[in-house]
C-alpha cells in the first residue's frame, strides 16, 4: 500500500510516476493520451499502448482495494486529525507487506514524507485515499477503453491468484512506468 507517500502526482501503490500515488504507494499512474480523463493538450508521460491484461487489472483492483482498507481503517480512527497516527500508519504498512500487498522498499518511500503534526497527516491520509481512487480508476479507464478491441480468439492470460499477484502487478505497472529520458 503506497499509502505513505507524498502527495502531487503519485501512483498507486506500487504504481510508477505516471498514475498518481494513492496513499501507500508510489507515484500515480499516467492516463493514455485520448483517453477519457486525459489532458487535452497535455502528453502523458509514456502513454501505454496496450491495455493492461484482465489478470493485470484483478490484481491492480485487488492491490488498490488493500490499500483502501488499510486507509479506511486509519480514518475511522478516532485519533485522526487530532494525535500522531503514524503509529497507525506504519501498521498498516506492515499489514500490507505480510499480505503482500505491497513490497518493504515500496513502504519506504511511502512513509519517507509522512508529516509529524496531526492536521497534516490527516491530509497526506486524505490525499493517498483520493490517490488510490485516481489510480484505480485510470486503471480501469484505461482497460475499458483499449480492451474493447482485444481478438475474442486470443489466448487468455494467466488467472490472478494471490501466487501470481506480484507477477500480475508488476506487468501491470510496466504499462504506467514514464518514459526513457534521452
Amino acid at each position: 500500500m503506497n499509502m505513505l507517500q507524498s502527495g502531487g502526482a503519485s501512483a498507486a501503490p506500487g504504481m510508477t510516476q505516471a498514475m498518481p500515488r494513492p496513499m501507500m504507494g508510489g507515484p500515480g499512474p499516467g492516463v493514455p493520451q485520448g483517453a477519457p480523463g486525459a489532458p487535452q493538450g497535455q502528453q502523458a508521460a509514456s502513454p501505454p499502448t496496450l491495455a493492461p491484461s484482465h489478470a493485470q487489472a484483478v490484481a491492480g483492483l485487488h492491490h488498490f482495494a488493500a490499500i483502501e482498507n488499510q486507509l479506511r481503517l486509519i480514518m475511522q480512527s478516532p485519533k485522526f486529525g487530532k494525535d500522531d497516527i503514524k503509529g497507525d500508519v506504519l501498521d498498516g504498512l506492515v499489514r500490507l507487506i505480510g499480505s503482500q500487498d505491497m513490497k518493504p522498499t515500496e513502504a519506504v518511500d511511502t512513509i519517507k514524507d509522512f508529516p509529524v503534526a496531526p492536521g497534516l497527516q490527516r491530509q497526506w491520509v486524505e490525499q493517498k485515499f483520493m490517490q488510490v481512487n485516481q489510480a484505480r480508476e485510470m486503471m480501469l479507464a484505461h482497460r475499458q477503453a483499449t480492451a474493447m478491441g482485444e481478438d475474442p480468439n486470443a489466448p487468455p492470460s494467466a488467472a490472478w491468484s494471490p501466487d501470481s499477484h506480484g507477477d500480475h502487478m508488476a506487468g501491470l505497472l510496466g504499462h504506467y512506468k514514464p518514459a526513457a529520458r534521452a
